[in-house]
């Protein structure tokens, strides 16, 4: 019981320390309710100003009733396509016998003994097997 009791306790102060921590945070962020602020645009610069200018579209005359009809920028044509492929479907026979290649005989390697006493070459190579 007394177990529970101080469980109970501790956390009860961890979630009044962290309640403080953010309701301190939140006290920091908050903005000052006599700021008025104002909704004004900044300003667009000239040269940017020109170029949105440039990139509107032109405006549209009234066409006269008595013209021609407009043609079509775009219109769809007749296309060819390409002949479908072709495929040919193969009789499958027995397999082929392979033919065995020989074998040439080889002469067996008979070891040499050292004839002078050299000293043997020592490698420099690393090795992780220590035997």
């Amino acid at each position: 019981m007394r177990v529970l009791a101080g469980l109970l306790a501790y956390a009860a102060v961890v979630c009044l320390l962290a309640g403080g921590v953010i309701r301190g945070t939140l006290w920091l962020v908050e903005p000052d309710p006599s700021i008025k602020w104002e909704t004004k645009a900044a300003p667009i610069p000239p040269r940017i100003a020109e170029s949105i200018e440039r990139k509107k579209p032109l405006p549209v005359r009234a066409v006269a009733a008595t013209s021609e009809l407009v043609k079509p920028v775009m219109q769809e044509a007749s296309a060819s396509l390409t002949s479908p492929p072709t495929f040919r479907i193969r009789e499958l026979g027995p397999p082929s016998p392979k033919k065995a290649k020989k074998r040439r005989e080889q002469k067996p390697v008979v070891a040499e003994a050292p004839t002078t006493s050299a000293p043997q070459a020592v490698s420099t190579a690393r090795t992780d097997f220590p035997y």
